[in-house]
């Protein structure tokens, strides 16, 4: 039997340079997963024309991926399942998709998930490929292809996804790799090739759509008709390692503030949503960094979309606690009882056809830190927030919250406490527990204080007072 090392002396200085490359930048990977905290599993579709390549690249990626210590999970496609016989017909990709969908969601909603990556053998971006072709060739009405594509680019769906590798072959190329090892010659009800022709330009059209809408993150187009698996492979685990990285290293969202908001901050410590937009902050871009770099730059102020939940019964407050791994050792937030819950708007954030919306990209964000850190759904329709930015010589000056007031009940509300951001209440602690307001008026940063003060009309205590002092 050969070993390894004969197989490899066979192969290519280059090959095994790039081996050893890619596994270094694995190694680097891991290591920055050890550091930061991984909030989900990175998730992959592979997409494209049949028979290019696209089965090969997800069992070499997941070997490579499982082979340098990372834990992988494959979401098979189900056509082969499907009980829809007519692969032609609507019916059989809306079944495919849904499947592929719950499979994915199941994946991603379970607290159980231990995964690193999620690799989807097809998807959304996939189905809406064949929608279009059915689209073309009258195997579907135009109004149900708006329905479905209003469907599959949720903003709740196609943020799951971090990367779709596209697959492209010229049609004679993927009929020629269909027949390289069948003994037959009879076309099939897709590998022919005026069915190919006519999926690739409608795989381009639903391509270029996506890049304009920038419905998802990144899509990743590979035309392997002229190269080789190695190549592919190659080009896919570089794109894959360089996507886990610059997730797991947080590029957080920030703005250039202007002096004439600065000057109102400095007469009150909040602005109502309407004054904030007539100031034109609204208009601001929000910009991206590493958070490393911004935390030394006091001329940035990052953007953290924050909620207040109140149970509307009672008037009382959620209540929490952050983990101290959690928070830096010079946060205002550190060992502090906290009305609120929120994070920074991070650029995996900016999806969609409103992605250069300061209010919509501050919903998106918190929408997901919501989800991340107590595990249930909200909606923020038709409420806007306030802004807070308070300059107190604390890392407050780095940071303006954009503060939504959530008024829910709360015996409706089934709170699943994140164990690596949040306190799980334990014995005397209130962290996830609704308090009265009052008995949060001592403790806290200064956004506590101005929250406590707006929404409930509890003044800071005696000692506190400054931070009021002339500014009402």
């Amino acid at each position: 039997m050969r070993s390894i090392e004969n197989y490899m002396n066979n192969d290519s200085g280059d090959k095994r340079q790039y081996i050893k490359e890619l596994k270094q930048e694995a190694a680097r990977v891991k290591e920055i997963i050890g550091i930061y905290r991984k909030r989900r599993p990175v998730v992959i579709e592979f997409s494209g024309m049949p028979k290019s390549g696209k089965t090969s690249s997800i069992n070499s990626l997941m070997q490579f991926l499982k082979r340098n210590d990372f834990k992988v999970k494959v979401v098979l496609e189900s056509a082969s399942i499907c009980p829809v016989k007519d692969k032609h017909s609507p019916m059989f990709n809306l079944w495919t998709v849904c499947d592929s969908i719950k499979s994915l969601v199941g994946e991603l909603e379970s607290d159980r998930t231990q995964y690193d990556v999620i690799m989807c053998d097809r998807g959304i971006f996939d189905s809406m490929c064949w929608f279009q072709w059915l689209l073309n060739n009258d195997k579907m009405e135009q109004e149900m292809k708006n329905v479905l594509d209003q469907f599959l680019s949720m903003k709740e769906l196609i943020s799951y996804i971090d990367i779709v590798f596209v697959y492209k072959s010229r049609p004679e190329v993927s009929i020629e790799r269909e027949y390289a090892s069948l003994l037959t010659d009879v076309p099939g009800s897709i590998m022919n090739e005026e069915v190919l022709k006519g999926y690739l330009k409608a795989v381009e059209y639903t391509e270029n759509t996506a890049r304009k809408r920038k419905l998802f993150r990144e899509l990743h187009s590979i035309d392997t008709s002229d190269k080789n698996q190695d190549d592919v492979g190659k080009e896919v685990t570089e794109t894959t390692l360089r996507i886990i990285r610059e997730l797991l290293e947080e590029r957080i969202g920030y703005v250039e503030m202007p002096e004439q908001i600065m000057r109102q901050f400095e007469v009150k410590y909040w602005m109502a949503y309407n004054l904030f937009e007539r100031a034109g902050g609204l208009a601001l871009p929000i910009l991206f960094e590493k958070r490393s770099v911004l935390e030394e730059n006091y001329n940035y102020v990052q953007i953290v979309p924050i909620a207040v939940i109140k149970d509307v019964a009672t008037n009382y407050v959620l209540l929490v606690k952050k983990l101290p791994k959690a928070v830096g050792d010079h946060s205002p937030e550190k060992d502090k009882e906290l009305p609120y819950v929120g994070g920074h708007v991070r650029h995996e954030d900016i999806i969609g056809d409103k992605c250069d919306d300061f209010l919509e990209i501050c919903k998106i964000a918190l929408k997901r830190e919501i989800r991340e850190e107590l595990g249930i759904a909200v909606s923020l329709d038709h409420i806007f927030p306030d802004f807070i930015y308070v300059r107190d010589g604390s890392r407050s000056n780095l940071h303006l919250a954009v503060c939504f007031l959530l008024e829910e009940k709360k015996e409706t509300l089934k709170l699943r406490m994140e164990s690596e951001e949040l306190r799980k209440k334990r014995g005397s602690g209130r962290s996830g527990e609704f308090v009265s307001p009052e008995s949060v008026a001592d403790g806290g940063n200064s956004w506590t204080k101005v929250i406590l003060n707006k929404y409930f009309g509890v003044m800071p205590m005696p000692h506190q007072r400054s931070l009021f002092d002339d500014k009402e």
